[in-house]
């Protein structure tokens, strides 16, 4: 019996678009891949993380971030 390790890829949803982001480390948790992202894209400083989930022989993890309104 063989074991493979799946991939992961990281999916920044936002303003009603997706982005796929590569790993950038296999060793890196989840949340540091987050934070790593962050610097390019600022608006992942308040982002959850769901998953992972399998997606096409990848594990899918989704940085999803809500935008309220003030007032």
């Amino acid at each position: 019996m063989k074991t493979t390790v799946l991939p992961r890829e990281f999916v920044f949803k936002h303003n009603g678009k997706e982005t796929i982001l590569e790993d950038p480390n296999i060793h890196f948790t989840p949340e540091e891949v987050l934070d790593i992202y962050s610097l390019q894209h600022p608006e992942l400083t308040t982002a959850s993380i769901t998953g992972p989930e399998i997606k096409a022989d990848r594990k899918q993890y989704i940085f999803s971030t809500v935008l309220g309104t003030k007032g």
